[in-house]
């Protein structure tokens, strides 16, 4: 089974996939053996075939998919796309890495789902060969808080009053005095990119009376980016987000000047494979 990406969403009616390779040697004098010739492994270029219905993506799929013309349009500027192949199950072997589309071919039918597609890439130098994990890297630091607040920065200009780690959880109290207009905020820069589809996952403990927000944004005390919670009870949440913007912050802020007193913990970030 392959999957193939543009930026984090899926293409719509992919149906068939095939992978194939050859393998490059070089011919080398051995001078122990007497100028013997061998060959030597060089390289490896790989190919990928795909083909599939020309079915539009609905209403509910605009933010998880796009429609097999994102491929022509691909292939038409020579940009890269996203692939992986093989098993999408935990523990399978796959293939995954970019690709840049050099063949395709439709044939229209009566309407618009009846018609189908095809394509061949060439595979990047870049591509790797793993087991599948439904989800890639931690992206955030620390986010256990084992380290104190170590790779988090409060923020200088509208500091919490604490901002500390009690227990192994991030402990922040606002004391609701600041001037008027200030906030409170603790943020993190994240190696993230738009478009691509992540999984932010966090438990907060309410300990006082009033809220505060958990954000994806750029800079921080920004335009949100993607992902906006408010926090005003104990909860675990485990939720998706589509970014927005490359390279953003995650953001802990109180939302007005007043008092505020949270737990954090399990704080987590990986992109959606």
């Amino acid at each position: 089974m392959l999957s193939m990406k543009v930026g984090g969403k899926l293409i719509k009616g992919l149906e068939t996939t095939g992978l194939s390779g050859k393998a490059s040697f070089q011919e080398v004098l051995i001078k122990s053996a007497n100028g013997t010739k061998e060959k030597e492994f060089d390289t490896a270029d790989w190919t990928l075939k795909f083909s599939g219905k020309t079915i539009e993506r609905d209403g509910t799929e605009s933010s998880t998919h796009e429609d097999f013309e994102t491929l022509r349009e691909a292939m038409n500027s020579g940009a890269a796309v996203s692939f992986v192949y093989g098993r999408l199950a935990a523990g399978e072997k796959i293939v995954s890495g970019t690709c840049v589309i050099t063949d395709w071919s439709e044939d229209a039918g009566s309407e618009k789902t009846m018609g189908s597609w095809s394509g061949s890439a060439e595979v990047s130098s870049t591509r790797s060969f793993t087991t599948f994990s439904d989800y890639g890297p931690e992206k955030v630091t620390n986010g256990t808080f084992t380290s104190n607040i170590n790779g988090w920065t409060n923020y200088s200009g509208h500091p919490w009053d604490t901002a500390e780690s009690s227990g192994g959880q991030l402990h922040l109290v606002s004391n609701g005095v600041q001037e008027t207009g200030a906030l409170c905020s603790l943020y993190q820069s994240l190696s993230l990119l738009a478009g691509h589809v992540y999984r932010i996952r966090f438990d907060v403990t309410q300990l006082g009376s009033n809220g505060i927000i958990l954000c994806i944004e750029k800079p921080a005390l920004g335009s949100a980016a993607g992902y906006n919670k408010g926090c005003s009870i104990t909860e675990s949440v485990d939720t998706e987000f589509t970014c927005l913007v490359d390279d953003p912050v995650i953001n802990i802020y109180t939302s007005a000047p007043t008092a505020a007193e949270f737990n954090f913990d399990n704080i987590s970030i990986q992109e959606v494979l």
